[in-house]
């Protein structure tokens, strides 16, 4: 899960959420996939390439 990162935020024509509303829905998101029984993996608050190898580390790449 990418979590709500403030140092990346950035409100523009894609990204229509506030910070608050932006920071509420990673919430949510986080609650209701683990009331499924999902595992969360949150990907690390890191530079692009050190995220990139977590993820090809995550799915054994």
């Amino acid at each position: 899960m990418a979590p709500y990162w403030d140092e990346l935020f950035t409100q523009d024509t894609e990204r229509k959420q506030s910070h608050a509303e932006a920071e509420a829905t990673c919430a949510v998101m986080r609650e209701t996939y683990t009331a499924l029984g999902y595992k969360i993996t949150e990907l690390p608050r890191i530079d692009i390439a050190s995220r990139a190898d977590f993820v090809c580390a995550q799915l054994a790449l």
